[in-house]
């Protein structure tokens, strides 16, 4: 689908992107990162998180989040080289793992936006760890906030979605990605997506920008998908207001989250 200029969300910031060149399944070159970064200037974004993977099981990070640093600020310079006025911030989608909050406090992980206060973190695609309503609670009780990266896609969550609403009130806020409202992962990944948002269990949409073509930075068509779900106001918040408060490590006044009731189907003679 085409659309227009008129199209865009003026403002819009993305805070989970894989944006940085050749370091994950993300952009391949220093040219896919720049069309995506168009693509995404284009449709109204102003400021990206690079959020490489980082799966510190079993791994030596040190380094790393320096690392990063650099790549983004280099990143930054290409991009205003090439004309564009879209800025890129470090981060980290970092995979769940009950050590997160000490290798935030030692400088080997990076929060979103490298501002302090917001952490990206993964869950596994399958099942949900035993330990993570405790690992996002001593996040929470640190000063820091948790934010789950597509709770859609995970399978436990799907079944459940009130795994999420635990996760929240243990202090954790939701992202879903863009694609999931568009429908690119499929119908059933789009209802939870739809199931999140309506009932505030994620809080942001994000592109989990991949590459240009099959995972774009582009939030403008998930953004009218919540619009007809949660009203504008709803949705322009998830893609503009709370994202940019995350990377300003500002605090965000959220509503309260509501549980989930499968509905139940009643058959009549």
């Amino acid at each position: 689908m085409r659309l227009g200029r008129d199209s865009a969300v003026p403002g819009a910031v993305d805070i989970h992107t894989h944006i940085l060149p050749g370091v994950d399944d993300g952009a391949r070159n220093l040219n896919e990162a720049i069309v995506m970064a168009r693509a995404a200037q284009e449709r109204g974004s102003v400021l990206m998180v690079a959020t490489p993977h980082a799966d510190f099981a079993g791994r030596r990070w040190q380094g790393v989040a320096s690392t990063i640093r650099s790549s983004v600020a280099a990143l930054n310079a290409v991009f205003e080289s090439s004309g564009l006025s879209v800025k890129v911030l470090p981060g980290m989608e970092i995979a769940m793992h009950p050590r997160v909050l000490e290798l935030l406090r030692h400088g080997d992980a990076l929060t979103i936006g490298d501002a302090g206060k917001y952490v990206l973190v993964e869950l596994p695609f399958q099942q949900i760890p035993t330990y993570a309503e405790k690992a996002v609670f001593d996040l929470s009780s640190a000063g820091y906030v948790p934010v789950i990266a597509h709770p859609e896609r995970c399978s436990e969550v799907a079944t459940d979605p009130n795994r999420m609403y635990r996760l929240v009130r243990a202090g954790a806020m939701g992202q879903v990605n863009a694609g999931s409202l568009t429908g690119a992962f499929g119908r059933s990944v789009r209802q939870v997506a739809e199931t999140l948002l309506r009932h505030g269990l994620a809080h942001v949409i994000a592109s989990d920008g991949h590459s240009p073509e099959d995972r774009p930075c582009r939030l403008d068509l998930a953004f009218a998908a919540a619009s007809r779900l949660v009203g504008r106001e709803a949705a322009l918040r998830a893609v503009r207001d709370i994202p940019r408060a995350v990377v300003r490590a500002e605090t965000v006044q959220l509503e309260s989250p509501e549980k989930f009731v499968r509905r139940k189907w009643f058959l009549f003679g």
